[in-house]
């Protein structure tokens, strides 16, 4: 399985409607997106290790700041429990037009299985 999968399914695990990279028009609130914002391999002097620590950008979306906020916290939670060693570095608020929208970065850990 593939990490955008798995991470997929750990942001459906609490209750979102989960979209990659963009949200189609007129969706139901709340929901989130994610998107790769760096690759993150990881290399020694041998080469590519198979350890990847790529960063991933995941947006909660909400009608209210309550709804936006409590969903971050929620993705926080889940992130850090179903996905052994990733970290939150980034955490922005924002809102547009009474659309609530907190961003998160974080670092995702993984071994890749390289086909």
């Amino acid at each position: 399985m593939s990490i955008e999968a798995t991470l997929n399914g750990v942001l459906e695990g609490v209750g979102l409607t989960v979209y990659g990279v963009r949200a189609p028009t007129d969706v139901s609130f709340p929901y989130a997106t994610f998107s790769k914002i760096s690759a993150g391999r990881v290399y020694s002097h041998c080469g590519y290790s198979k350890i990847a620590r790529p960063r991933y950008q995941v947006e909660c979306y909400g009608r209210s700041y309550d709804q936006a906020k409590t969903m971050a916290a929620a993705v926080i939670e889940a992130i850090e429990s179903e996905l052994p060693g990733s970290q939150l570095v980034g955490d922005f608020d924002d809102e547009l037009d009474g659309t609530y929208r907190i961003i998160q970065d974080f670092f995702i850990n993984y071994k890749e299985e390289l086909v």
